[in-house]
């Protein structure tokens, strides 16, 4: 009965079983794990068990039943552990992408050498509709231009 329990104590400080006496002489049966405040179990997998049975019935299958658990509860951290691995290595190359898009989102756009720039109808300009005015100042690739000068 010992070795199906022994599993059920890694990541435990302590496993806490509690028998009630109840009708027709059967017997409540709980098992109750008890983590440690380091213990990488989650408390979503770290149930406890309650059997119901006879104390023949209990003798037989107690041990059976904990073991099974035990299995399950291990497949459940194996699974958890697979998904937060997966999660993680989704996450970093999300995090890569993103910046790689925002390193590219920020780089200027040069206009091609030659290109004249776009001029519009000057109609459409604040002074009246005078085309240009010796204010205008046109910047060429590489220098800056000061829109408030």
């Amino acid at each position: 009965m010992f070795k199906s329990i022994l599993p059920l104590l890694a990541g435990c400080t302590s496993l806490s079983l509690i028998i009630v006496p109840g009708d027709n002489d059967e017997l409540t049966v709980s098992v109750i794990p008890l983590l440690d405040k380091e213990s990488k179990v989650p408390p979503v997998v770290n149930t406890s068990i309650c059997l119901t049975d006879t104390a023949e019935e209990l003798d037989v299958h107690f041990a059976d039943l904990v073991a099974k658990h035990s299995a399950v509860r291990a497949s459940l951290m194996e699974q958890l552990e697979a998904s937060t691995s997966i999660m993680e290595a989704a996450k970093k190359d999300a995090e890569a992408k993103a910046a790689g898009a925002m390193k590219k989102a920020a780089k200027p756009v040069a206009p091609k050498p030659g290109a004249a720039p776009a001029s519009g109808s000057g109609n459409d300009d604040d002074n009246g509709g005078a085309q240009g005015s010796d204010t205008a100042q046109t910047a060429t690739a590489g220098e800056e231009l000061n829109l408030f000068a």
